[in-house]
């Protein structure tokens, strides 16, 4: 539902208007409201922010990301790998490179490994011509529409 950047705000609104009227009609509305304060759908940007607020909380949550794979058991010390495993294991951080787009090792403060390090990696494959996406204009995808 997001408006893309080269678009005047006027999408932007009417989709965050719509979702915050959802959710102010859905039987969550009453949670938000003694969080966030009685007149949190009174304004569209308000409303927004608490919605997005929430989200993000729940996302943070154990119930959303419990991180209970039998690897994350493994670097909590509470479950073996097997032989092959760790073979696996050893491949995946060494010689198949794979640790260097997917990182598997916990985070410096602690957080399990989420195996992304948030970036794009060309695989080798080539453009496809007919990807909407190289028809836009360089300010939003450099190889865009000027570049092919």
């Amino acid at each position: 539902m997001c408006a893309r950047t080269t678009q005047s705000g006027t999408q932007s609104v009417a989709a965050s208007w719509l979702i915050g009227s959802n959710v102010a009609a859905s039987p969550e509305a009453a949670a938000l409201k003694k969080i966030y304060g009685p007149h949190v759908y009174e304004d569209v940007s308000v409303a927004m922010e608490a919605i997005t607020d929430a989200i993000a909380t729940f996302e943070k949550s154990q119930v959303f990301r419990p991180f209970n794979s039998r690897y994350d058991r493994y670097l909590k010390g509470l479950a073996p790998l097997s032989a092959a495993e760790l073979r696996e294991l050893a491949l995946f951080n060494g010689k198949a490179g794979c640790n260097s787009c997917h990182p598997s090792s916990p985070c410096s403060h602690g957080e399990p490994p989420l195996f992304t390090d948030f970036s794009y990696d060309n695989l080798g494959l080539p453009k496809n011509l007919l990807n909407r996406f190289y028809a836009d204009p360089p300010s939003i995808n450099p190889d865009g529409a000027a570049s092919t």
